[in-house]
């Protein structure tokens, strides 16, 4: 009785500890770190959970910390595992910040920043 109680235990602790995960950001486009040739299109963000629209957004800021106008952010994929936003301007040289803030289905939201830039 008392082995079929712990693993009960067991197994209800893996299930609430599940329910409140946060995502994780996988992968990016443009990479975290990378020097681009010129202005990306869009930011994509690819993530380890289910999104949400709730508290999900990007940001992007200049080397000033000035935010720069980015189109509105949207889920992607089916389930949504991922964000993106367009950038309808042409970046010039320099380092920009990608700010980005993930809810999940369940609520929670995780966030972070990374940092990539344009070459001369």
């Amino acid at each position: 009785m008392t082995q079929r109680m712990t693993l009960l235990a067991v197994a209800f602790a893996l299930v609430a500890t599940g329910a409140q995960a946060h995502a994780h950001l996988q992968r990016s486009v443009p990479a975290a770190g990378s020097a681009l040739k010129a202005s990306p299109a869009q930011i994509s963000l690819g993530f380890d959970d289910e999104l949400d629209d709730w508290k999900s957004s990007i940001a992007l800021l200049d080397a000033q910390g000035h935010a720069v106008a980015i189109g509105r952010t949207r889920l992607v994929g089916s389930p949504p595992y991922g964000l993106a936003a367009p950038v309808p301007v042409r970046l010039r040289p320099g380092t920009y910040r990608v700010k980005w803030q993930a809810s999940t289905e369940d609520g929670h939201a995780s966030h972070g920043a990374f940092d990539f830039s344009i070459r001369p």
